[in-house]
């Protein structure tokens, strides 16, 4: 069954807005401690710069393998893991099954005949009710090398000059 937010919830965080057409929606959550001039202000500013994000998985660029490649450094010595597989609610199967077509067909995935590391699906319920899915890569990550790079509590980045969101962006902008 879908999540529903409660009115007062979505009242008291953040207010939707359609940056996009009618028959093509572009929604944006801001904050509801904006006034009506500054909502507007960010509103023209989401639309002239409407085209950087991502709305759908299909506006996200695929690359050339031969060019670009991400690895993971792992520890020396490390062993691959394989989980268990654990049991998803039948009932969320084709949702499941509908996020991961859409993933595929935007090439966002490739499936793999074979491989060291096998994880679970974890499937989360977004504030929407939509289904979002994600990787349980918690044995991946303890077996990673670490980075010198550091975050703040509130999870923004944070290195030697650089300030963190929160001195860059009030946290009540975002409704955060």
């Amino acid at each position: 069954m879908p999540y529903k937010a409660t009115q007062k919830e979505d009242e008291s965080v953040a207010h939707r807005h359609n940056i996009g057409i009618p028959e093509h929606p572009r929604y944006i959550n801001l904050s509801t401690h904006l006034s009506a001039t500054q909502s507007a202000e960010y509103c023209n500013l989401m639309k002239q710069f409407a085209d950087v994000f991502s709305w759908e998985y299909s506006d996200l660029k695929t690359y050339d393998k031969k060019i670009i490649q991400h690895r993971i450094p792992l520890e020396k010595d490390t062993i691959p893991f394989k989980q268990n597989l654990r049991p998803i609610n039948p009932f969320l199967l084709p949702f499941i099954e509908k996020e991961i077509k859409k993933l595929l067909a935007a090439k966002i995935i490739v499936p793999l005949r074979y491989s060291k590391w096998v994880a679970n699906l974890v499937v989360v319920r977004k504030k929407s009710g939509e289904i979002g899915l994600c990787v349980d890569f918690r044995n991946l990550n303890k077996c990673s090398k670490k980075d010198n790079l550091s975050f703040t509590q509130d999870g923004a980045f944070a290195a030697e000059g650089l300030r963190s969101q929160s001195d860059v962006f009030p946290r009540w902008i975002f409704g955060t």
